[in-house]
């Protein structure tokens, strides 16, 4: 069993309309077992217009390598995609945030979900 915890940097109503209202969410952070991972949610939308601008200054587009998109930027959508990215092993794949797991979870943070998964 794999021990998940899912963390916001701020969990208000107001948080997340604005999140929401932004498109994207890059204050979400995945506990599984003893490591960290930082996990950035866009809404393809975003994405695009992230692309554009960033492409027009800088002539390129370097990509996060720990963005998901995802249609609406709610907290059961993140939830609900968090828990069947970790079913999917993508956390495998994914680098670690802070290694040093007792630093890292300083961080402030409000847990949003806990649980056990059996992947």
């Amino acid at each position: 069993m794999k021990k998940v915890s899912i963390y916001f940097g701020d969990d208000s109503k107001a948080a997340e309309m604005d999140h929401f209202n932004r498109c994207y969410r890059s204050d979400v952070f995945v506990q599984i077992d003893e490591l960290l991972f930082n996990v950035v949610f866009f809404d393809p939308d975003r994405l695009v217009e992230e692309f554009h601008l960033q492409y027009e200054r800088q002539g390129f587009y370097d990509i996060d390598p720990n963005l998901v998109l995802l249609k609406d930027i709610t907290t059961e959508a993140i939830i609900k995609t968090t828990l069947a990215l970790v079913e999917k092993k993508y956390f495998e794949y994914l680098g670690v945030f802070n290694e040093n797991l007792k630093y890292a979870l300083n961080i402030p943070r409000i847990e949003v979900y806990k649980g056990e998964l059996p992947y």
